[in-house]
Order: structure tokens, then C-alpha cells, then sequence
């Protein structure tokens, strides 16, 4: 049996919910499992806005060093960091499970799994690289941007049960207990830059290299959509897998994804519609009431990060100009 697995916070049920009932319309026979990292019993969403999937608060998986991952992680953090957590448990509380797929859940469907079940027949895990072509036009994400957070992108990841996945889940776990931290200058980036070491570590790992496979902002320079006969083509070449709609704020106009400066929808009418229709989505799914919902674990949330993040950036661009002011002060 195939198992999909979201993780998220309430805040983001309105995505799990559309992540699910794209998995129904492409994907039936697959079973899907939301995995919640917030508390029901200490907040007060509308049950009406809850999503009809089964659901796994994170209470109930045994994660020993919980309790310090709330205290010293932010939501960001603890999401990622339980990752493993979950995944492992699902293997060995899901005996029937022998394919278990990890998607983020601002993810969203537009093929079978037929593919992807394929490669797991002989693969153990499957990745995917942020982008395959070199890319310097000065906008950001950067090539420089990928190598600080990681060569694949762990909004996707695909397993089959083995005892090398479990090797890997064991690994991955350990580190996650204490160093799934945003912390760039100590080579940390939450659960992501460690699988940079997964394909020297373990065996069996596929790279998924199809640019139908997690479609993103961080990739839409090497990457176009087109529609034939209501299919979705990547370079008129891929089939459009899945789409990863990470970082999209429907509140601001034409937006694609705050953390870049490369396209937005003016510039690229291909994604339109793709777009329009997942706007869409969230607003059936209640997601502006979902987003009212601080988490119930964890540290909170730095605030404004992305305004701090575009003025840092903005001088680690410009070396010279920081050098020269710094003299000018001497």
C-alpha cells in the first residue's frame, strides 16, 4: 500500500486540505495522513474548517526529546524537525504501508503516483534537486542560496520500507532531536541541508531528475508550463507531477513567492491559472481562518523575518560598500 504524509500546524489545514483532495481526485487508492504539530484541545478552530483526512497529533507519536525541540525550536523548526519522527512511526504502525511519500502541504497534485510507485520498486529514496541548469542573472534565489539550504528540496521525499530507509529515518531523527535549527552560519538550514549527505550515506537513492517533479518557484527559470488536451506539460517535454506552491501569499497581487524577485505572475502568464485556481482553493478551505492559529508548541516565530532576510541579503551582496563604510567610520 502507498501512504502520503503532510505535517503542518493548523494554520496551514487549509493546504493539507487541498494537498488531500488533490491526492483523492489523481491518486485514490493512495492512503492520506495529516500529520498535526499543534494541540486541538488548546485552541479554538472551527471544526467545521477541519479538513475530512485522518489526522495524527503530534502528542501521540513518541518523540523522546519533545519537550526541548518546543522549547529552543520555532514552528518553522519543530515542523520540519518531527519529519522523521512521523515517517518512522508510520512504517511501524502501518505494517500494509510499503511506499510512504512525504509532500509539504502547500503541494498540490495534477498526476497518478503510478511514476513515482514505479522508481520505489527498486529505489529505497527519492529526492529532488532544487534546480538542474546553472542559473546568474543576478535576481534571487541564487545558485549560492541552494548551497546554503540544501541541494534537494525535502517538501518532497519518497520511501520504500527497507532496512536502509530505516537506517536512514534512525539518522535522520537523531540529528533532527537537536539540530534542526535555521542557523546558516553554522551549517544548519532545519531538516534540509542534512540530506545533502543522504545519497554519500545510504544506499539505494534516486534523484528524481524529471521537471515535473516539484515545480517551484526556486526552478521557474529553467521551467515552463503549458496545457494540451487539460494536461499540464513542463517544456512541453514532462508532464507536470506535482506543483510545489511554496511561500505563495494570496494577499499580495501577482504573487508567486515573497522569497524571490525573479517572476511574478505579470511575467510569467503561464502560471496563471495554476495559480488562480489555488487561490481559490484555500479561500473554500477556509484558510483565512486557519491562519489565525499561533501553533501550540514551540518558540514563537520571530516576527517580520522576511524583511530582515531581504536587508541582510542585501548587503551580503554589496561587500564593498559594507568595507567602505566601515572605513569611513574609522
Amino acid at each position: 500500500m502507498t501512504l502520503a504524509l503532510t505535517i503542518c500546524s493548523i494554520n496551514y489545514l487549509a493546504q493539507a486540505h487541498a494537498l488531500g483532495k488533490s491526492l483523492e481526485k489523481h491518486a485514490s487508492d493512495c492512503k492520506f495522513i495529516i500529520g498535526l504539530v499543534d494541540d486541538l484541545d488548546r485552541t479554538g478552530v472551527n471544526k467545521i474548517a477541519f479538513p475530512p483526512f485522518e489526522t495524527i497529533e503530534v502528542k501521540n507519536i513518541p518523540i523522546e526529546n519533545f519537550d526541548w525541540m518546543c522549547a529552543n525550536y520555532d514552528i518553522i523548526e519543530l515542523n520540519t524537525a518531527v519529519k522523521p519522527f512521523y515517517l518512522k512511526y508510520i512504517l511501524e504502525q502501518f505494517p500494509s504501508v510499503d511506499k510512504l511519500i512525504y509532500f509539504d502541504p502547500d503541494i498540490i497534485l495534477f498526476q497518478p503516483l503510478t511514476h513515482l510507485e514505479s522508481t520505489l520498486e527498486t529505489a529505497n529514496i527519492v529526492l529532488t534537486p532544487h534546480a538542474f541548469e546553472p542559473f546568474n542573472d543576478g535576481k534571487y534565489i541564487t545558485e549560492q542560496d541552494i548551497l546554503n539550504h540544501g541541494i534537494y528540496n525535502l517538501g518532497f521525499a519518497a520511501m520504500r520500507r527497507s532496512l536502509e530507509t530505516m537506517r536512514f529515518l534512525d539518522w535522520w531523527c537523531e540529528r533532527l532531536s537537536t539540530l534542526c535549527k535555521h542557523d546558516l552560519c553554522h551549517g544548519l538550514f532545519v531538516d534540509q541541508l542534512w540530506c545533502n549527505l543522504v545519497p554519500c550515506f545510504f544506499d539505494g537513492v534516486h534523484l528524481e531528475k524529471s521537471k515535473g517533479y516539484n515545480m517551484a518557484y526556486w526552478n521557474l527559470q529553467e521551467r515552463k508550463l503549458s496545457k494540451q488536451e487539460n494536461q499540464y506539460w513542463v517544456n512541453d517535454k514532462d508532464i507536470l507531477f506535482f506543483y510545489h506552491f511554496s511561500n505563495f501569499d494570496a494577499r499580495i497581487e501577482n504573487n508567486i513567492a515573497q522569497k524571490q524577485n525573479r517572476f511574478d505572475l505579470t511575467n510569467r502568464p503561464d502560471l496563471v491559472e495554476i495559480y488562480e485556481s489555488y487561490h481559490d482553493t484555500l479561500n473554500q478551505y477556509h484558510d483565512k481562518h486557519l491562519k489565525q492559529f499561533d501553533c501550540a508548541y514551540g518558540r514563537p516565530t520571530i516576527k517580520h523575518k522576511p524583511k530582515r532576510f531581504l536587508r541582510v541579503r542585501k548587503w551580503l551582496n554589496s561587500p564593498f560598500r559594507l568595507i567602505i563604510r566601515l572605513i569611513d567610520t574609522i
